[in-house]
C-alpha cells in the first residue's frame, strides 16, 4: 500500500476514455469531420498568409449510404515530425489562436479528435523536404488512443498535409448522396468564408447511386456558397456590449429562409464572428416564421481576446457560443433589441384581415381550449399559493409534485412533474407512482419516474408522468414516493367551461394565453400554409389548395372544415413542441446532434397531435364564417 501523509499533494489524472467521449460528442457525423479537417487546412494557409489555396475532400461512399474513407488534402505549410507529434498531444494549444493568430481552429483539437471519434486515421505531411507520417487509432484492448510513426524520410514533394480517416464498423454513420453532401458543406456557416477564399473541391467515389450530379460532373465539384438575396435592412455600430464594440448588418429576404437552431447549414440567422472567425448562427429568440426573413452578421473584433482569456464563452464541443453564460445572455439581449423592431415591422406586414375570419364566439371557444392544453403542456398552471412554478423553484425543498391540483378534459392526458433537490436523493433516483381513493376510470401512464438533472435549474432533479380519465367527474389522488419521502396531488376530469380554481392568466381570447388570436394573411408568396407567429396562429390564404377551401362557401363545407382543423393542429402541435424543447421540458442527451433534436421534436409533435387533433376536429364541426363576406374576396 502506498504511504500517505497529511499535506500530501498530487495531480488529478484524466482517464483516457474521456478523450474519446469528448471526441465523439464533438465530431458526430461525416460533415463534422470534413469541417474540422478543412478548418485545419485553412488555418495552415492563413499562417502562410496565402490568399488562395487548394483543398481536396475525397469520400468513399458505399452502397446503402455508409462510408469507409475520408481524405482531406492541402498544399499549405505542412508539419515537421516534431510539430506533428506535438499536435497529437491532447490539450495543447496547437492551433495558433491562443497565440493571437486569426485562425478558425480555436482549440487545436480538430485533427486528432476527428480520427479518435471514428477509430483510425493516418496523417502524412510534407515539410522542408521531408515526409512525416503517423498512424493514429483507438486501441480497444488498452482503451486509449495510440500513435505510431509510419514514415520519416526525405522527399521532393510539395509541402502539404493529407489526413485519411477510416471509421470503425458502426461508427461512421451515413454519408449523404453527393448532391446533399455538397449542399450541406456549401451552406455550413463554418465553411462559408473558407470556400470564398480557397478552392475546395468535393469528390465522392460512390459504389452506387445515379444522381444528377453524378452524371453531370462525375461526383466532383468545387464548393461555392451562394448567399441569400435580400435588401439591407440595418447597418449599425454598437459601442457598448459585453463583447466590446460590434458591427451589425441585417438583410431582409423576400421569402422566409431555412432555419433550425441546431442546424449549422441554416440560411436565416445572424452569424456571430470575431476576427473573421465564425462562432455561431442565431436568430436571438426570433426563430418563428417572421424571424426567418432575416440574415446577416454580427462582427465582434474584441471577442477573440476575451475568448483567449476565458474559453467558457464557447461550448467545449465547438457547437457555438454558450448562451447560458451571464455575459453571453447579456449580449443576446443587446442584439435582440436591435433585431426586434425589424421583426415587429415584418410581422405587421404579414398579418392581414382581407380574408374571411371566424366569428369571435367560435374562435374564442377554440382559443380557450387550446390555451388549456398549452397550460398543461407548458406547466403554466397556478398552484394553491398562486405562484407559477417557473418562479418558485427555490421553494422545492423536498419531494414535490406540480401542480398540486390538476384538471383535464375527458380522454385527455394531464401531465404532472416531480421535483427533488439533488442533495436529498439517495442511491436511487426512481420515484414510485400510485393512486389513492380513485373514483371512476383514471389511468396512470407509468408507475415509475426516473429523475434526471433539470436542464436549467442546477441542483434539481426532475421527471414527468401523466394521468387521464374517461368521464366527467373521474378523480383520484396520486402519490409519489422515494425512500422515506412522499407527496400527494389531486386530479379530476372537468369540462373546459367548468368553473374551477381562479387562474392568474386568462385561457384565451383578446391577448391572453399562449395562443392569443387566429388570423388570416393574404401574403402573396407564403412558404407554408399556417404558422405560429408571436402568439398568433396565422393561416395563409394564398398557399396552394388552401385558397380553394378557405375562400367562399366551401369554407363552411366538410372538406373546408377538415382542412382548417388540420392546419390548426399543425400550428398548435409545432408551436407547443418547440416551446417544450427550448424550455427544457423534454430532456435530451448532453451535446446531442441535430438529428436527435429533430427526432425529439417530431416525437413531441406526434404526442401532442394525439391529444388535440380530435378536439379540434369536433370544434371545426360547429364553426361558420361569413360566406357573404368571403365570396367578395
Amino acid at each position: 500500500m502506498q504511504e500517505v501523509y497529511v499535506g500530501q499533494q498530487g495531480d488529478i489524472e484524466v482517464d483516457p476514455r474521456v478523450v474519446r467521449e469528448q471526441a465523439r460528442q464533438t465530431v458526430r457525423q461525416l460533415v463534422d469531420a470534413v469541417v474540422e479537417l478543412c478548418t485545419n487546412s485553412d488555418d495552415s494557409y492563413r499562417r502562410q498568409k496565402a490568399e488562395r489555396g487548394e483543398i481536396l475532400i475525397t469520400v468513399n461512399r458505399l452502397r446503402g449510404g455508409r462510408w469507409d474513407l475520408l481524405e482531406v488534402q492541402d498544399h499549405a505549410e505542412g508539419m515537421s515530425m516534431n510539430s506533428l507529434l506535438e499536435a497529437l498531444k491532447y490539450g495543447t494549444k496547437s492551433s495558433g489562436f491562443a497565440g493571437g493568430l486569426p485562425v478558425r481552429g480555436l482549440w487545436g483539437r480538430g485533427m486528432k479528435e476527428t480520427i479518435i471519434a471514428f477509430g483510425e486515421g493516418i496523417v502524412e505531411t510534407y515539410c522542408a523536404g521531408r515526409l512525416s507520417g503517423v498512424k493514429v487509432w483507438w486501441d480497444r484492448d488498452a482503451d486509449r488512443a495510440k500513435w505510431e510513426i509510419i514514415a520519416n524520410a526525405p522527399t521532393n514533394a510539395q509541402n502539404g498535409t493529407t489526413v485519411t480517416v477510416s471509421p470503425e464498423t458502426g461508427l461512421g454513420g451515413k454519408c449523404p448522396e453527393f448532391k446533399h453532401l455538397y449542399e450541406q458543406l456549401c451552406a455550413h456557416y463554418a465553411l462559408r468564408g473558407i470556400v470564398q477564399s480557397r478552392m475546395i473541391t468535393l469528390k465522392v467515389k460512390s459504389a452506387g447511386g445515379r444522381g444528377r450530379y453524378a452524371k453531370a460532373s462525375g461526383n466532383k465539384r468545387q464548393l461555392r456558397f451562394n448567399p441569400p438575396i435580400g435588401e439591407l435592412a440595418l447597418d449599425t455600430h454598437i459601442k457598448d456590449t459585453p463583447f466590446g464594440p460590434v458591427h451589425v448588418k441585417i438583410w431582409q429576404s423576400s421569402e422566409p429562409l431555412i432555419f433550425n437552431r441546431w442546424d449549422p447549414c441554416s440560411l436565416a440567422g445572424l452569424l456571430v464572428k470575431t476576427q473573421d472567425v465564425p462562432l455561431d448562427n442565431s436568430l436571438f429568440g426570433f426563430e418563428d416564421e417572421v424571424g426567418r426573413y432575416f440574415f446577416g452578421g454580427v462582427d465582434c473584433p474584441e471577442l477573440a481576446d476575451q475568448i483567449r482569456k476565458d474559453v467558457s464563452i464557447l461550448t467545449t464541443t465547438r457547437t457555438g457560443i454558450d448562451w447560458r453564460q451571464t455575459k453571453c445572455r447579456e449580449f443576446d439581449l443587446v442584439v435582440k433589441r436591435v433585431l426586434e423592431p425589424l421583426v415587429k415591422k415584418k410581422r405587421g406586414e404579414l398579418v392581414s384581415v382581407s380574408a374571411p375570419q371566424i366569428a369571435d364566439a367560435y374562435k374564442n371557444r377554440l382559443l380557450k381550449m387550446l390555451n388549456l392544453l398549452a397550460q398543461e403542456e407548458l406547466e403554466t398552471s397556478i398552484d394553491e399559493e398562486g405562484i407559477g412554478l417557473g418562479s418558485s423553484f427555490d421553494k422545492v425543498t423536498k419531494l414535490m409534485i406540480k401542480p398540486a391540483e390538476g384538471f383535464a378534459l375527458p380522454n385527455v392526458s394531464r401531465r404532472y412533474s416531480v421535483y427533488l433537490p439533488k442533495g436529498m436523493a439517495g442511491s436511487s433516483t426512481v420515484v414510485e407512482i400510485d393512486t389513492l381513493e380513485t373514483c371512476g376510470d383514471v389511468q396512470l401512464d407509468s408507475y415509475e419516474v426516473y429523475l434526471v438533472p433539470h436542464p436549467y435549474v442546477e441542483g434539481l432533479l426532475w421527471g414527468q408522468f401523466s394521468l387521464s380519465g374517461s368521464t366527467l367527474g373521474d378523480n383520484t389522488w396520486v402519490r409519489c414516493r422515494i425512500d422515506s419521502q412522499e407527496d400527494l396531488a389531486y386530479f379530476e376530469v372537468k369540462a373546459a367551461e367548468a368553473k374551477g380554481k381562479k387562474r392568474k392568466k386568462r385561457l384565451g381570447g383578446r391577448g391572453g394565453g399562449f395562443f392569443k388570436d387566429i388570423k388570416p394573411s393574404s401574403d402573396p408568396n407564403p412558404q407554408q400554409r399556417v404558422a405560429y407567429i408571436g402568439g398568433v396562429i396565422i393561416y395563409f390564404t394564398e398557399f396552394p389548395v388552401v385558397r380553394e377551401y378557405v375562400i367562399g362557401r366551401r369554407f363552411n363545407a366538410t372538406e373546408g372544415k377538415v382542412l382548417f382543423a388540420e392546419m390548426m393542429s399543425e400550428a398548435v402541435c409545432g408551436a407547443l413542441a418547440m416551446k417544450r424543447i427550448t424550455d427544457g421540458l423534454v430532456p435530451g442527451r448532453p451535446n446531442e446532434d441535430s438529428y436527435a433534436t429533430i427526432g425529439r421534436y417530431e416525437a413531441e409533435v406526434n404526442r401532442i397531435r394525439r391529444r388535440c387533433l380530435g378536439l379540434i376536429h369536433r370544434w371545426s364541426e360547429t364553426y361558420r364564417v361569413d360566406t357573404e363576406h368571403s365570396d367578395k374576396q
